[in-house]
């Protein structure tokens, strides 16, 4: 147990909720097709999982070897405020590369398996989705493509953690689509694209020391950037707002928007750290949960931890209010 919590806090399984929440959504807005399989639904989360877990080891395996975690050190010892204590299991030598790989694999393996269960079932439509996926997903860090590093890495994640996993999910499923699916997963994935920005403002500084091209690297201008982040965080709550005006979704989702002053208050923080990057903020309870605070704390990674949390916990709190509706309209009708 002890070396499952280990291998499992190496795969960054805080993120989770980035690829779990948006696929409970999916299967909620499924719930009341016909074709609707719990078992497949089940599988289909349980495979998501594996393989965000998978492709979270890959990632610090091509960072090591890519020399971006000694570049982020070196910033750290030089008084540059940058995101220190990534791969420290790597770094500190409890785990070899080897062994990393080994666990990365072994865990894609896992979710390619339970893909190919639903796969069989369900058809061709379903193979390309997850196809896509995997392509993406293992591209963004891995040559030759390295996608994640030549400007393409936050549109990657928000379009695989939004529209590629919830209609994969959904169609595992109920073996079809929904206009209320696409809706709502193009504005998952614009919080998750968030998400990724938020994480990539914050680590501009080792991205441009790297060569890392990612929007904020590539922009180079504060104002801009910012302006960039209000406005994604604005759309999801606008296309919301479009689709109960046309009557693609009910009024229902209205509720939706409880989310919005924790993007509000998250843009209020991230403007304090472009202007201040020093300047710490103050934790409070109605941020959401931040797990493993105490390691955060010991790492002294605060202040990037504390605002990507909070970017997280506001994604999930719209997609948990969605799921909310999703079943209540499920029972009403």
């Amino acid at each position: 147990m002890a070396k499952f919590s280990y291998w499992l806090r190496n795969a960054r399984a805080v993120a989770l909720p980035q690829s779990l929440v948006p696929s409970l959504l999916a299967i909620c807005l499924a719930l009341s097709d016909i074709n609707f399989s719990l078992v497949y639904a089940v599988l289909a989360i349980t495979g998501i999982c594996l393989a965000h877990l998978s492709m979270n080891l890959f990632d610090d395996f091509f960072d090591f070897n890519g020399k971006s975690i000694q570049i982020r050190e070196k910033l750290e010892r030089a008084g540059i405020r940058s995101r220190s204590g990534k791969c420290a299991y790597l770094i500190s030598g409890e785990v070899s590369t080897k062994q990393l790989l080994f666990i990365a694999i072994f865990l894609l393996l896992l979710a390619t398996c339970l893909g190919a269960i639903i796969i069989y079932e369900r058809g061709i439509t379903l193979f390309y989705i997850t196809l896509m996926g995997g392509f993406l997903g293992l591209s963004y860090a891995a040559k030759p493509f390295v996608l994640g590093s030549r400007g393409f890495g936050e549109i990657i994640t928000g379009l695989v953690f939004g529209p590629l996993i919830m209609s994969g999910v959904y169609y595992a499923t109920c073996g079809y689509f929904s206009v209320q699916l696409w809706i709502l997963s193009a504005a998952v994935g614009l919080l998750v694209f968030n998400i990724a920005l938020i994480h990539t403002i914050m680590d501009y500084a080792p991205d441009k020391s790297s060569g890392k091209i990612t929007i904020p690297t590539l922009i180079n201008n504060e104002s801009v950037i910012f302006l960039i982040a209000t406005f994604t965080y604005s759309c999801p709550f606008i296309i919301v707002f479009i689709a109960m005006l046309t009557g693609q979704l009910s009024w229902w989702y209205s509720l939706v928007f409880i989310a919005l002053p924790h993007a509000i208050a998250l843009l209020h923080y991230m403007r304090i750290f472009l202007k201040s990057p020093l300047r710490e903020i103050e934790i409070r309870m109605w941020m959401g949960p931040m797990e493993n605070w105490k390691f955060i704390s010991r790492a002294k990674i605060q202040w990037f931890m504390a605002r990507w949390f909070l970017a997280r916990n506001t994604m999930s709190l719209f997609c948990i209010t969605a799921i909310i509706v999703t079943l209540i309209l499920a029972v009403i009708r």
